[in-house]
């Protein structure tokens, strides 16, 4: 249950903080000489706080252990927070792993239930239930709406990479939505700017690796950044270098909007060759 003191908030993370993991002691997992050695260092630093079962400990399900550890995180988020609105805001990634997940598994026919993660804003048994009879009159406005539509489309043909992108853009605008609402115009702000803005880079160079049309990158572009879809856009068809191109663009953007450019296209030359079968 969320807490309504930062106070109390503050002071339980300061506890909390004490069990993190020192750079001695990831220094020494990484330097194990095998995995079961690097999980055994990994458990003796308390982490996981002995949930394991002995199945996962003998089998060296390190994945697991990680995972509900992430998990207990998420819940220990929702007990402390004083702005469960916000801080479920870095809980999406969370929900919109496990919408798709769920998505995909229905086309399929399959069951999705080894991939889901707790601790997301939506209870799974209520996101699992809404997605399985296509009834999302309960979600947020954002949500509800786009995966009416996207239920719309699968109707007509089932494109994965479509409602991929489009769970990926009703996180963004639903996080903006949020942060308008409250009026939040600091940290919070900022992260998901930065992640949008960065987001966009990365779908423009693999755009332009897979020689998409416009109408294909527009698709996979996300709002909340500081950069507009606009110059995104126009560095598609652009004559020059992509770097050339965003950076000729962007120069009149904070400094750290341009190092998120300059990260981005770093990864464009270490990119392998595209194959024509991958191109659309």
């Amino acid at each position: 249950m969320a807490q309504p003191s930062f106070e109390f908030a503050l002071g339980r993370i300061s506890v909390l903080s004490t069990h993190l993991l020192s750079a001695s002691q990831l220094r020494r997992i990484a330097e194990a000489g095998s995995t079961k050695e690097a999980q055994k260092l990994l458990l003796e630093t308390g982490y996981g706080e002995n949930a394991a079962t002995e199945q996962e400990l003998a089998t060296g399900e390190i994945d697991l252990i990680i995972r509900g550890q992430l998990q207990l995180t998420r819940k220990r988020i929702k007990e402390l927070t004083p702005d469960p609105e916000l801080t479920g805001l870095f809980l999406l990634p969370v929900d919109t792993h496990n919408i798709k997940a769920l998505l995909k598994a229905r086309l399929l026919g399959t069951s999705a239930d080894d991939i889901l993660r707790d601790g997301g804003n939506f209870p799974l048994d209520t996101l699992k239930d809404m997605i399985q009879t296509k009834y999302y009159e309960d979600m947020p406005p954002v949500y509800r709406d786009t995966l009416n539509e996207i239920e719309s489309e699968l109707g007509r043909e089932a494109d994965p990479l479509v409602f991929s992108a489009m769970v990926d853009g009703a996180m963004f605008r639903h996080a903006k939505a949020i942060m308008d609402a409250k009026h939040e115009k600091g940290f919070i702000r900022a992260y998901f700017s930065l992640w949008a803005d960065f987001q966009n880079t990365l779908s423009l160079i693999r755009a332009q690796n897979l020689h998409w049309e416009l109408s294909q990158l527009r698709l996979v572009l996300v709002d909340a950044g500081e950069i507009p879809r606009t110059v995104f856009e126009e560095c598609l068809d652009r004559l020059v270098g992509l770097g050339d191109g965003i950076l000729a663009l962007t120069q009149d953007y904070p400094e750290e909007v341009l190092l998120i450019f300059r990260i981005a296209v770093s990864f464009q030359h270490n990119l392998p060759p595209v194959r024509s079968e991958e191109r659309r």
